[in-house]
């Protein structure tokens, strides 16, 4: 079996895994990945406090990364990183990577969430995210800018 292991975590290494695997792996990082949610009153928005390291669990930045992110946005399970030393969902962990990620240019636009964010505006940013996707052939409208 320790040959098995191996042969697994070379495949994950190289980017050979499927799909599932490697969306397990970013899930499970989200997860774990510590961190606090504070309020900037100059912003009127809350920071993640460590988004240089966020951005390494998506670095390299993929394709599919995207996806994996949007289709988590409404995981109710609990995160390690906080907002008043309550645990966030798995769902803001993936709305926030995602925001680190692409944005859409757009007021009021259901697919911007707080990690406050309740069950039906989780689901309401994913679906809005899934949208954006479907046209998201049409770059040359830049309704979105990619970091």
């Amino acid at each position: 079996m320790p040959f098995r292991r191996l042969f697994l975590a070379v495949l994950l290494l190289t980017g050979l895994a499927t799909g599932a695997a490697t969306a397990a792996s970013l899930e499970d990082s989200l997860l774990a990945y510590e961190g606090r949610f504070e309020w900037n009153a100059e912003r009127q928005d809350y920071i993640f406090s460590d988004r240089p390291g966020l951005d390494g669990l998506l670095d390299p930045l993929r394709k599919d990364t995207l996806a994996k992110l949007v289709d988590c946005i409404d995981d109710p399970r609990s995160a390690a990183a906080t907002l008043d030393g309550k645990p966030v969902s798995l769902g803001v962990m993936c709305y926030q990577a995602l925001r680190q990620t692409a944005y859409v240019e757009a007021d009021n636009w259901p697919g911007h969430i707080g990690p406050l964010a309740g069950p039906e505006a989780r689901q309401a940013a994913k679906q809005a995210w899934q949208a954006w996707q479907a046209w998201q052939a049409t770059l040359a409208e830049q309704r979105y800018v990619l970091h």
